[in-house]
């Protein structure tokens, strides 16, 4: 008697199949990207806090070294350009 042989295919994925991955994912991603904008508006928001706290006490510690004058006093309205 002859033997049969058997033919084994790989299962593949079928196109509907791939498409439907790639839906998923697109819809995943679409659901992300606001938060992903709101999130990068936050932390712009902490630097810039961050930095206008570092300027104030830059200046807060300048005052204190300068009699409680944020500029020298010599550099007023009032004085001639020439001493300015």
């Amino acid at each position: 008697m002859p033997t049969r042989h058997r033919r084994t295919f790989a299962r593949a994925f079928t196109l509907v199949e791939l498409l439907v991955v790639i839906g998923v994912i697109a819809l995943l991603i679409s659901i992300l990207m606001p938060a992903l904008a709101a999130s990068r508006a936050q932390s712009l928001s902490i630097a810039c806090k961050s930095n206008l706290k570092q300027n104030y006490s830059f200046m807060l510690m300048y005052a204190n070294e300068n009699k409680g004058y944020m500029f020298p006093q010599h550099w007023g309205a009032g004085m001639p350009r020439t001493r300015r």
